[in-house]
């Protein structure tokens, strides 16, 4: 029990800054290749402060409306597995 318990601290461990800044880099990288050309379409200019606002704003309504009304299978209306 101890050397598994030591074994979770110790891959707890191995997450370091770096890595956790690796994972959130590519977090928002994805977020942008997602959401950035319609950003881009709505009139704000790619990689500038408004575009990454719009990026973030649509990231976090897509994610938030992924969440929403889903309970057990029930979505927006209608069964979905």
């Amino acid at each position: 029990m101890v050397t598994i318990l030591t074994l979770a601290l110790a891959a707890a461990a191995c997450s370091t800054p770096e890595r956790h800044a690796a994972r959130a880099q590519a977090a928002m990288e994805q977020r942008m290749a997602l959401h950035g050309p319609a950003c881009a379409r709505l009139g704000n200019a790619p990689h500038t402060d408004t575009w990454r606002h719009c990026v973030i704003e649509r990231s976090s309504q897509a994610e938030l409306d992924d969440m929403s009304g889903y309970h057990m299978g029930w979505r927006h209306g209608a069964w979905r597995p």
